[in-house]
């Protein structure tokens, strides 16, 4: 039987199917509990129950997919049960009623990988319709809006816009039961110009579940606070300390960063100065109140580079380091507050290392790029080549290699010459 709408696991158990007694109904509900989420369960989903002939359930298949079905089983008291249903037997006779036993029905599925091409307009305005009509299901429109969503929001869509997507789809007996990673992934538009993702499996079986840029970097999530200092190293924490000149115990409400004096100090985030003037031993003295109520403030400076009631940006150059107030050495004091009580700054202050592809791999992602072209049928002047600033001089030579062997492919002589700067791969004459 199908599930419909309305319908509810106690209801289908006790009305549809008509499994006694209740208690067994309530054990079954438990029992399946710990392998679906009884929330997901949504018209469309299959149950069926095979009984015995005195009408007592021997078995109970909870369908959802093709990839998900599951098998509860029901081994009653002295009733003989298979073989490796042994020890559930014995627990049946043990309790004197019966006993359950739930496995996922193991299927075979198989990675296919598929290509899908859209060109916004009038047929095609959206990309939810542009897969409809190629025949894909919602699913894949859901994660590839996801994707770009994620990495690159591309905003409102305008005719003759172009998607090329390479992705991975699920099979099951040759009918399609899902969809897996998206691979490559090209939008052009006439607005933001054209832009490439690549999934980091190019990097081999246990690359990262990521998707790159063309120039092997990842968009990362923006940070509402920057570094006080670069370099930023912390010399001294936040909390209880000997203070070097008082010669007692006091109270650190902020982190010490030492570094020569001269270098500068950097706005956290953007916001508008409050103070600035001298403040007793903390010397000169800038502070910044930001949105969400929170106060940084920037002590011992040498110099000023903002003046009262100025609006600053995040990463805006405020003062330059000193040792102005009581103080052993140049350094900054750097404080925050939030709702007028100081917090510790390291625990807001997260600065992620670099995690773009090192240049040793960047071969395996023009690689898998031009592998994904090839599949999608797009030219090598529409691929998105990119020879990052990073690696231009270690991997110059490489790249022309690997390019110029993919241009020869398609043409008896490559029209093009090795780079000369970083940056995108010379474009391909219109004539290809």
């Amino acid at each position: 039987m199908t599930l419909k709408s309305g319908d509810t696991l106690d209801r289908v158990l006790r009305e549809r199917l008509r499994i006694e007694p209740a208690r067994l109904r309530v054990e079954i509900r438990d029992e399946l509990a710990e392998f679906v989420e009884l929330r997901s369960i949504r018209p469309g989903h299959q149950a069926e129950a095979v009984f015995d002939k005195k009408g007592r359930l021997m078995r109970l298949i909870w369908h959802k997919d093709l990839l998900n079905e599951w098998w509860i089983t029901v081994c009653w008291k002295g009733q003989r049960c298979d073989e490796h249903l042994a020890d559930k037997q014995k627990e049946a006779d043990e309790k004197a009623e019966w006993s359950l036993f739930t496995q996922k029905l193991e299927v075979q599925e198989r990675l296919v990988r598929r290509e899908l091409r859209l060109r916004i307009s009038s047929r095609t305005p959206s990309v939810s319709a542009g897969v409809q009509q190629a025949g894909e299901g919602a699913e894949l429109a859901l994660r590839v809006a996801h994707t770009f969503q994620k990495y690159h929001p591309v905003g409102k869509l305008f005719p003759e816009d172009r998607l090329d997507v390479w992705f991975e789809q699920i099979q099951v007996a040759g009918r399609v039961a899902g969809y897996g990673r998206i691979l490559f992934a090209r939008f052009a538009t006439r607005r933001s110009g054209v832009f490439t993702l690549l999934h980091g499996v190019l990097l081999g079986p246990r690359g990262p579940e990521q998707m790159y840029r063309a120039d092997g970097t990842r968009r990362r999530k923006r940070r509402f606070f920057g570094p006080p200092t670069r370099p930023y190293r912390v010399n001294s924490r936040f909390g209880w300390r000997y203070h070097p000149v008082l010669r007692k115990r006091r109270m650190h409400r902020g982190i010490d960063v030492s570094l020569p004096c001269g270098r500068p100090v950097f706005a956290v985030a953007a916001g508008q100065v409050i103070t600035r003037g001298w403040r007793g031993g903390a010397g000169r003295m800038v502070s910044v109140r930001h949105a969400q109520g929170w106060v940084t403030r920037y002590f011992h400076l040498s110099r000023y580079r903002v003046r009262r009631g100025q609006r600053v940006r995040l990463g805006q150059r405020i003062g330059d380091i000193g040792a102005s107030g009581l103080a052993t050495g140049c350094h900054l004091h750097f404080e925050m507050m939030r709702g007028g009580r100081h917090v510790d700054p390291q625990r807001f202050l997260h600065f992620r290392p670099d995690d773009s592809i090192p240049c040793a791999k960047m071969p395996s992602l023009w690689g898998f790029q031009i592998q994904a072209c090839s599949s999608l049928g797009l030219p090598l002047r529409d691929c998105g080549l990119l020879l990052p600033q990073r690696c231009y001089r270690p991997m110059r030579r490489r790249f022309w290699q690997i390019a110029a062997k993919a241009c020869r492919t398609r043409h008896r002589r490559c029209p093009h010459k090795p780079p000369i700067r970083p940056g995108p791969w010379p474009a391909m004459p219109r004539g290809e």
